[in-house]
């Protein structure tokens, strides 16, 4: 195990005093409940999160989403500029630090580690860098971690639009979704873009 992979293990006490400073979640929580509804309750099910910041989406996802007491989430970040101290207080606060793996690492370094590991995902969400280049390694490299039928949410699609084309995620959604279009069913496009891995086709029986 990488001595930058830290899974907290003992339930922590509920106080709820959380510690965040910006809010990126209330806004999508609306279409987070329509189309993740299908996940909601389950059984080990396992959310792979690409940029954890404070650690509000992650306690969103445990508290409406990943409500069964097998479900899991990890949380990569690289937890720059003092977020790991907030991020690490908000787990707490939660009461379901046994249910987050924290990995203090680049996602280049952590996905290409893992990618034939045999972890899979029912849920990923790429919300690291903004840059278009990190966004398609991420989205790419991680496709092939999710779950047939898994869903993948896609972050910033709308951000900065005076921003060079390089220098911000659209171009490289785009190009995911074209080089995965046979993959997948677009089923949210607007800000964030929400797709679907599509099952495996059926083998055709074979006629004698």
């Amino acid at each position: 195990m990488s001595a930058l992979l830290e899974i907290v293990n003992a339930p922590q006490p509920v106080d709820h005093q959380y510690d965040f400073r910006e809010d990126y979640v209330t806004g999508w929580t609306w279409s987070w409940e329509k189309h993740l509804e299908p996940l909601a309750g389950k059984e080990n099910i396992r959310l792979l999160e690409i940029g954890s910041f404070e650690g509000r989406s992650a306690i969103w996802f445990l508290d409406h989403i990943f409500t069964h007491p097998s479900s899991s989430i990890v949380c990569l970040d690289c937890f720059e500029s003092g977020v790991e101290d907030a991020f690490d207080r908000n787990i707490a606060a939660s009461g379901r630090a046994h249910r987050i793996t924290k990995v203090k690492e680049t996602s280049d370094s952590y996905l290409g580690r893992i990618t034939n590991s045999g972890l899979a995902f029912d849920l990923i969400y790429v919300d690291g860098s903004h840059e278009a280049v990190h966004v398609l390694f991420d989205s790419m490299a991680s496709w092939s971690l999710l779950k047939p039928g898994g869903i993948m949410i896609l972050d910033d699609y709308g951000w900065e639009p005076n921003y060079a084309p390089h220098h911000r995620p659209r171009m490289a959604i785009d190009l995911f979704l074209e080089a995965r279009g046979d993959d997948l069913e677009v089923i949210h496009h607007d800000y964030q873009v929400i797709v679907q891995k599509n099952l495996p086709a059926p083998v055709p029986r074979r006629q004698d």
